[in-house]
């Protein structure tokens, strides 16, 4: 079973089309790049559709979070409003299409308050990025051999913002071997280190996990036991699960506290996955193409799943 929202995606396209030069597709969008010594860098796309724009956000995007200045003017939204765009795209996104949902909680911060040029870039990227791979990478619902069990992965960045140097954190809950629930966000504090960051995270994860068991147990289709959360930080998974207090542990107490009741009261408990394997990367930070590409196959259910 399969999703789409064909008139949206279409209505999405007449927008760009009808909103000028800012709005249009550029050639930039559609090239592939990667990390080099830390650095992005384009490298040859041959082989590659080179007129579709294959990945939601560009590894360059220091631009989004620089001041106006002459080189990056601010927009009057009576000349541009890029909110139009990112409001349809990020129904189209909170509906079928997790993959973009990274790029949409960057836009999002700054397309509500002094929209520069850069922003209008991203901002339109983005929307092409949908429109391009509309049919290529549709959200699918397969049947689980394992059952309609409640599972998550969870996973934080480490003060990846450059503007507050706070950290981005996502999840995705499944319901047997397919995804119901996603999220990207900037957390609301600045974490002291990367288990913290994880933690704040995983918090966020299991509030939404207790609504969707106390959901389904409503519908009768709760199936017994604790829900499996996923965690590629053991630090944060070790701590949650035994009573032994870290050095920095006070620091989080209450959250380290709350989270050790739902696992006492056999509502969750945490596993380790390798980093590689996490699918909630794709939430919390910008990723080089072929990791993308990874994780979006596996997290949209695609019929020829990457290993």
């Amino acid at each position: 079973m399969t999703f789409q929202m064909p008139k949206l995606f279409i209505k999405l396209k007449a927008l760009l089309e009808s909103m000028g030069d800012r709005a249009k597709k550029r050639g930039k969008y559609c090239r592939k790049e990667i990390y080099v010594r830390g650095e992005p860098m384009n490298v040859s796309s041959k082989g590659l559709d080179q007129k579709k724009v294959r990945t939601p956000m560009a590894l360059d995007n220091k631009d989004i979070y620089a001041e106006s200045s002459e080189e990056n003017p601010i927009v009057p939204y009576d000349v541009f409003d890029s909110r139009r765009i990112l409001g349809l795209a990020a129904y189209i996104i909170l509906g079928i299409r997790p993959d973009a949902a990274h790029a949409a909680a960057i836009v999002a911060r700054f397309t509500g308050s002094k929209q520069t040029e850069a922003v209008i870039k991203h901002t339109v990227r983005l929307a092409w990025y949908l429109v391009d791979t509309e049919k290529d990478y549709v959200l699918t619902f397969r049947k689980s051999l394992d059952g309609l069990s409640l599972s998550g992965m969870v996973d934080a960045s480490f003060a990846n913002d450059p503007k507050t140097k706070r950290s981005y954190f996502g999840y995705v809950l499944r319901h047997g071997a397919n995804p119901i629930a996603w999220r990207s966000k900037l957390e609301a504090s600045v974490a002291l280190s990367t288990r913290d960051a994880e933690l704040m995270a995983a918090v966020h994860s299991v509030q939404h996990i207790l609504g969707i068991r106390f959901f389904l147990s409503e519908l009768g289709l709760l199936k017994e036991g604790a829900t499996s959360v996923m965690t590629d930080n053991k630090a944060s998974m070790e701590g949650v699960q035994n009573d032994k207090n870290h050095k920095g542990s006070h620091y989080m107490g209450y959250r380290l506290s709350w989270l050790r009741e739902q696992v006492a009261d056999l509502l969750v408990h945490f596993e380790h996955v390798e980093s590689k394997k996490n699918v909630a990367d794709i939430f919390t930070k910008v990723l080089c193409e072929d990791d993308f590409v990874k994780l979006r196959s596996e997290l949209l259910n695609l019929e020829e799943l990457v290993s």
